[in-house]
């Protein structure tokens, strides 16, 4: 589980010297998966590393992310992996 003060996300984890140390690599890319939608700062269970960084654009032209970068924790996850949901029809 990675954690910053924004929030938390769960995602995989290889240690490897192709990165430096103190430094978390995120793929990012994935779809916005809260594991508890009506829970503020709720973990999502596939990894979108939005729910770490700022939410601010570039500037009054463009919207893409100002930095990928932000100061996280990371701690071991204990337990099963919460189901992901994304991808499932809603209930209607």
């Amino acid at each position: 589980m990675v954690l910053s003060k924004r929030g938390k996300i769960l995602c995989g984890a290889v240690v490897t010297d192709d990165v430096r140390k103190d430094v978390v690599c995120v793929a990012e890319g994935e779809w916005y998966d809260p594991q508890n939608p009506s829970e503020i700062g709720s973990m999502c269970v596939h990894g979108d590393v939005n729910v770490l960084t700022i939410d601010k654009g570039t500037s009054k032209l463009a919207q893409g992310n100002i930095s990928h970068t932000t100061l996280v924790n990371i701690e071991k996850f204990i337990g099963n992996a919460p189901k992901i949901k994304v991808f499932s029809k809603p209930n209607v």
